[in-house]
């Protein structure tokens, strides 16, 4: 065992050998959220220039990549999906890899004129005053070619963290899934905030339950976990909770997941 340990740990090293020699430099194109945080991270490993497409912050783009297209070794894409495709088009042609960082944005949105693309997407929200341990977050890679994989492989390990081969069409799913279970039970927080607020309550009095939710899902699966008065079919406790809700889009939405709720755990409704 420990001799295949200390094999383990040689490959490792060697990987990352590679990885240092072939990828000296990394520009990073595009100053937002997403753009700073790589810039943040990568550049405590490798020498890293964030460009920016407006000239704010930065290096401007055009002057940039003229500059920088014969040093990088890997162009990292971190502008908005529907900039992805153009920005990829001005990129000049060559054996330089690209990749971009979108979850929902297929690896064809790369021009083809670049024979070596992929993705490098983190499964992670990132918001300006909290960004996440880079350790913590799983990469989602797609590569055209094997060599690019390996390298983008290498540069997630380099950096601490895990990683998933996932293709373009597994990857619009676990962008649908990543909206549905954070951005929307996100905004049912929001609702559930100003509820407790109409109320002068702390809305950190919910918080234990959450958390309680979210620790769950480490050994149960989601349906496993469902509580409350719809899937009891409590129906006065229902009726007694949409007289409370004023706002009539709230109230939509509460109709809306007691319904589903209901239809999903007794399909005879």
């Amino acid at each position: 065992m420990a001799r295949y340990t200390q094999l383990g740990n040689v490959s490792r090293q060697l990987s990352y050998f590679w990885l240092m020699l072939t990828l000296q430099h990394i520009t990073i194109i595009g100053n937002g959220k997403v753009g700073q945080f790589m810039e943040r991270n990568l550049s405590s490993r490798f020498q890293v220039t964030l460009v920016s497409r407006d000239g704010k912050t930065g290096h401007s783009f055009p002057q940039a990549l003229a500059e920088l297209i014969h040093k990088t070794g890997l162009i990292l894409i971190c502008v908005s999906d529907q900039a992805i495709k153009e920005v990829s088009e001005q990129i000049p042609h060559g054996k330089i890899r690209i990749a971009h960082v979108s979850g929902a944005t297929p690896l064809e949105a790369l021009s083809d004129k670049h024979p070596h693309r992929g993705i490098w997407y983190p499964l992670m929200s990132f918001t300006p005053d909290q960004y996440p341990d880079i350790k913590s977050i799983p990469f989602c890679l797609e590569a055209t070619d094997e060599d690019t994989f390996t390298l983008l492989k290498d540069l997630t390990l380099a950096m601490g963290a895990r990683f998933h081969k996932v293709d373009s069409e597994q990857r619009k799913v676990v962008h649908l899934a990543a909206v549905l279970a954070q951005n929307f039970s996100n905004h049912l927080y929001e609702l559930a905030f100003e509820e407790m607020k109409k109320a002068h309550l702390d809305f950190d009095l919910l918080k234990p339950l959450l958390l309680q939710s979210i620790n769950r899902l480490n050994y149960n699966s989601p349906a496993d976990m469902q509580t409350g008065p719809a899937v009891r079919k409590d129906e006065l406790t229902i009726a007694r909770h949409e007289k409370m809700i004023t706002n009539p889009l709230t109230l939509e939405i509460y109709r809306l997941m007691t319904q589903s709720i209901q239809q999903k755990h007794d399909p005879k409704l």
